[in-house]
């Protein structure tokens, strides 16, 4: 196992030792708690309620992120990679919304309370790296995000009625795949 040994010049009583192990659960403790919180209120999250509720102290809190904010941010790009690891090499618009709409299903504790409190920052980065495989390179960014906010609406929908149903995945990625990109002028 690979250890770092920190001492202070101050006081040789003063150790900060790493363990890979450690660092991983209690960061994994923070997003879980940082979730729960993120549920119940979407602003003004406190670091100690997270310490609190992921049974952490604050120090460590604070040897992975600097505020809450970063926290959530931070869990938001894991999961923005995680997509991108997922997302298919075919160009195939079903084969994108069964991705997208399986990745949604199985993060749904985050994507059920960014719906609720309108926060689609997520959604929105991963639509963007989706913007290959759903429309033409000639199709302009304004014209691709009102398509995205068709798609962000008609999963929102999903999220609320159906609790993100996996059974209905492939039918909503069917209708999702006749949404397409328009252009009037």
């Amino acid at each position: 196992m690979t250890q770092i040994v920190v001492r202070s010049k101050s006081s040789s009583n003063f150790d900060i030792t790493y363990k890979p192990g450690f660092y991983q659960r209690n960061e994994k403790r923070i997003h879980q708690a940082l979730m729960e919180l993120f549920a119940e209120r979407h602003v003004n999250l406190k670091t100690v309620e997270v310490c609190k509720l992921a049974q952490i102290s604050s120090p460590t809190f604070y040897l992975h992120y600097r505020n809450c904010r970063e926290a959530l941010y931070s869990y938001e790009q894991k999961l923005e990679s995680e997509f991108v690891a997922i997302l298919p090499d075919s160009p195939k618009r079903f084969a994108a919304f069964v991705a997208l709409l399986s990745f949604v299903e199985r993060n749904q504790s985050y994507f059920a309370v960014s719906f609720q409190k309108r926060d689609l920052y997520l959604l929105t980065k991963i639509l963007l790296q989706l913007k290959p495989i759903l429309s033409s390179e000639s199709v302009p960014d304004h014209f691709y995000m009102m398509y995205a906010a068709n798609i962000g609406a008609y999963m929102m929908f999903w999220g609320q009625r159906e609790k993100f149903a996996k059974v209905l995945i492939h039918d909503h990625a069917e209708k999702l795949t006749r949404i397409r990109v328009m252009r009037w002028f």
